[in-house]
């Protein structure tokens, strides 16, 4: 096999990248744009000695009926979105199925049956960062247009408009693109912006603002974290609340990796105190603003370990959440404290079904029951899968 050597195969399942999964001879063959069921020609752009990464050509016979038309002109090409070409209700089907079998290979156990939460599937993207493309014209000028990479990942395709942007990041798209130019200071290779309700922040220039998310009203920088998807955050912030008002809130509650504060602002004032941590110091600046509750205290992480100045003993805290950074999970020696000294309800937010997996595993392995899982669609057209789970020890 070859690279652009075109094979035909039969699609099995969708990958938690979006792509369809095959199998050619010994390799598994991961194509984009494939639906289950299909029986596809595809042709090779990357090969290891297992697998091998396929670009979609073409159905062969009938095509699976939750195959739709693309709302993007660029999708295939531009590398941001994997699920355009599936109706969307098949989309949270996929990801649902992929969470499942994730979490039971890593867990060792089936998670309770996940509640979903849908997006609104168009202009939900607040957040998003892009490439500066520049490319000389016949008169001697230099264009530049923004861009995100191909899906190949080896070069970048410049972007006229984007159906999953916010409509005040489309408007300076289409602007870039008619004008050959874009309407922001540019001083690097890429560029990022955010944009919600009349707000709009870019790293070049404005950096700080103020979104309202509920009846809060929530400060953010371009260098911390900003929520993306703001309506998808008010809901998993709402079902947060909910979950809170059912521990002890005569004792402290815990905010473990809180960012800018953007949970601990709806659940403080509920608690004696609130203790919160996290390891970027800008992030915390923020959250001594957005956090107004009485008792609270902040915490600087070092190196990712769970070390603050005193260290809490055993029934210390009656809630905590938890929203460890994406791809990560917990680190050892807080997972180990969680173990011993951590509260009856805990409030787990994952990015990441793998590490997630090994986490509860460990939690439920040590005393905490997964009492319940819900799936936040925060990028529908693509393989993310954001959840929040509730562990309460026995």
């Amino acid at each position: 096999m070859a690279i652009g050597d075109i094979i035909t195969v039969k699609i099995n399942e969708v990958v938690a990248s979006g792509d369809g999964l095959a199998r050619f001879g010994s390799k598994a063959v991961f194509a984009n744009r494939s639906c289950v069921g299909e029986t596809v020609v595809v042709r090779v752009y990357a090969e290891r000695p297992t697998w091998m990464r396929a670009e979609f050509q073409k159905v062969i016979g009938k095509a699976s009926p939750d195959r739709v038309q693309p709302q993007c002109e660029l999708y295939g090409v531009c590398g941001g979105c994997t699920m355009q070409h599936l109706r969307y209700e098949a989309q949270l089907e996929a990801k649902v199925a992929r969470f499942i079998d994730k979490f039971r290979h890593e867990a060792g156990f089936r998670p309770p049956e996940p509640r979903v939460v849908p997006s609104y599937p168009w202009e939900f993207q607040n957040y998003m960062h892009f490439y500066v493309k520049k490319e000389p014209r016949p008169d001697g000028t230099v264009g530049m247009s923004l861009g995100f990479p191909t899906v190949q990942g080896d070069e970048i395709v410049p972007v006229a408009d984007c159906p999953v942007a916010d409509p005040q990041i489309r408007s300076i798209l289409q602007e870039a693109a008619k004008s050959g130019s874009i309407p922001l200071p540019v001083y690097a290779d890429k560029i990022l912006m955010y944009a919600w309700q009349g707000l709009f922040l870019y790293d070049t220039g404005m950096r700080r603002g103020t979104v309202r998310i509920l009846d809060k009203e929530i400060k953010v920088d371009v260098d911390a974290f900003i929520p993306s998807n703001i309506p998808m955050m008010a809901r998993l912030i709402a079902d947060l609340v909910d979950i809170a008002d059912t521990a002890d809130h005569s004792r402290p509650m815990l905010d473990m990796y809180c960012g800018i504060g953007m949970f601990s602002a709806f659940l403080a004032d509920g608690f004696s105190g609130t203790d919160l941590v996290d390891e970027n110091k800008k992030a915390i600046a923020l959250a001594r603003t957005n956090v107004t509750a009485k008792n609270i205290r902040f915490y600087a992480m070092k190196d990712r370990r769970w070390a603050p100045d005193i260290q809490p003993p055993a029934g210390a805290y009656g809630f905590m959440v938890i929203d460890p950074p994406s791809m990560q999970g917990l680190p050892r020696n807080m997972l180990e404290w969680l173990i011993q000294s951590g509260p009856p309800l805990l409030a787990y937010r994952s990015q990441d079904t793998a590490s997630f997996g090994r986490d509860a595993k460990a939690l439920c392995g040590a005393g905490y029951r997964l009492a319940q899982v819900t799936i936040y669609d925060f990028c529908p057209h693509t393989g993310f899968t954001d959840t929040l789970a509730v562990f309460e020890r026995g």
